[in-house]
């Protein structure tokens, strides 16, 4: 167990952080590649935490931000989200690339209703894309 203790003015607090998100052993495999680009991954991440992911080029960063924001399953592990009851699809997570890129085959009309599409925001998308 973790414990964060903070003193103010002399006064000191003791606080449990909530855990936001726990990998658990996540291992996964593309099909043509001979070695898996990430093995035996754990991680606990919790509220107003702040982690950097580095390394080389290819070596899973980006698999393993895509894992954590569910838009690719682990071959193998579990990812957790211990505060959220069957938290699933439905917890809001969001994944930027280092490149903001839009849809060509998209206008920028099309492009910014598509996100209010992606948020849920369907019946407001007309009215709220004229206004951005």
């Amino acid at each position: 167990m973790i414990f964060i203790v903070c003193i103010r003015n002399g006064v000191a607090t003791v606080t449990v952080p909530i855990q936001l998100i726990e990998l658990r052993r996540v291992t996964h495999h593309y099909a043509r590649q001979p070695a898996p680009v990430l093995t035996d991954i754990s991680l606990r991440v919790g509220r107003r935490e702040c982690i950097a992911v580095i390394g080389r080029s290819g070596c899973g960063k980006s698999t393993l931000l895509q894992i954590m924001a569910g838009l690719v399953q682990p071959t193998s592990g579990d990812i957790r989200f211990p505060n959220r009851a069957n938290a699933g699809r439905s917890i809001r997570r969001t994944l930027m690339f280092q490149r903001p890129l839009l849809f060509p085959w998209l206008d920028v009309a099309g492009n910014i209703a598509l996100a209010l599409r992606f948020d849920g925001r369907n019946q407001e998308t007309p009215g709220r894309v004229e206004t951005l």
